[in-house]
């Protein structure tokens, strides 16, 4: 009889955990189908886990539903992006400013790389800000441009995601007490098994669930700015080609080399050269002798 009461405890949960609804709002626009492939999840009562349960029967004991309450999201859950395009006059000089303005702002710089161009250098900046603070460190980070070359911002409302989310995981924790109050009155150690499988099985999803919710939570709380900063090589160009110093020291370089090549010229013709000049000696002396016997 105890066993018969414990399967049918463990079937009335089973059969209220999948009436439990997945939408949060009702009329709503969102398609759960598309944002269900979007997330992942294990749901047992998908797969037939209870196909071979043998004794698992119809309910005559009474268990309370789980919670299918909705929960309200009072403030809307605003995702808020934004790029800018800027040039400035010094890109060396720029970087630090810009990563002080963020850090006064109680942000992060998440990435940054600088270039160096032939006349100019560049750079990109990623950096995360408070979401109350993105359009004052906007207009900050533009003030420091001579000009802007381009900016975007976005604003992503997610709170039907958000409340949906947020009403899943409650009706799944709810569940999840349903299944320990039955994990409680088990007595047999497949009753246990069964239901400890079951249990493992909505854990899994509340953990889906909750990491879900915490990646929303960090976007709509932290807003992503991305930079690009290029100098105006107009400018640039003067300050990198005209240096005196650098020309003398090339031209000093220059005029060692040319000695040295003379040098080693010398060096040669000595060695290779010898050779030729007995040749020349040797020509010249036959000549003469020739010349005085064609006279006698």
């Amino acid at each position: 009889m105890k066993r018969f009461l414990f399967t049918s405890l463990v079937l009335s949960t089973l059969l209220l955990s999948a009436c439990s609804p997945f939408r949060s709002m009702s009329g709503s626009s969102y398609d759960y189908d598309d944002y269900e492939s979007t997330s992942s999840g294990y749901y047992p009562e998908s797969e037939g886990m209870m196909g071979g349960d043998k004794y698992m029967a119809d309910s005559t004991y009474d268990l309370a539903a789980p919670s299918t309450s909705t929960t309200v999201t009072e403030d809307r859950k605003i995702i808020k992006t934004g790029s800018l395009n800027l040039h400035v006059e010094s890109v060396q000089e720029a970087m630090p400013v810009i990563t002080k303005l963020v850090e006064d702002a109680g942000g992060n710089v998440d990435s940054s790389n600088i270039t160096r161009g032939y006349n100019s250098y560049s750079a990109n900046m990623t950096v995360r800000v408070p979401s109350d603070q993105f359009d004052a460190s906007m207009t900050a980070f533009k003030e420091q441009a001579v000009y802007v070359e381009s900016e975007y911002t976005n604003a992503s409302d997610v709170t039907e995601y958000y409340t949906d989310l947020e009403t899943r995981l409650s009706n799944k924790q709810a569940e999840e007490t349903q299944y320990l109050e039955i994990l409680k009155k088990a007595e047999t150690v497949t009753d246990i098994l069964s239901v400890t499988q079951y249990l493992s099985n909505v854990r899994y999803e509340i953990e889906s669930l909750q990491g879900q919710i915490n990646s929303y939570d960090s976007q709509i709380d932290r807003s992503t700015i991305t930079l690009y900063l290029g100098e105006d090589e107009s400018v640039s160009a003067v300050s990198e080609t005209w240096k005196p110093l650098s020309t003398l020291r090339e031209a000093a370089s220059d005029w060692i080399v040319f000695l040295q090549g003379g040098v080693d010229g010398l060096i040669y013709l000595v060695i290779f050269g010898w050779p030729l000049l007995v040749v020349a000696w040797a020509v010249r002396r036959w000549l003469r002798r020739n010349r005085k016997a064609v006279r006698k």
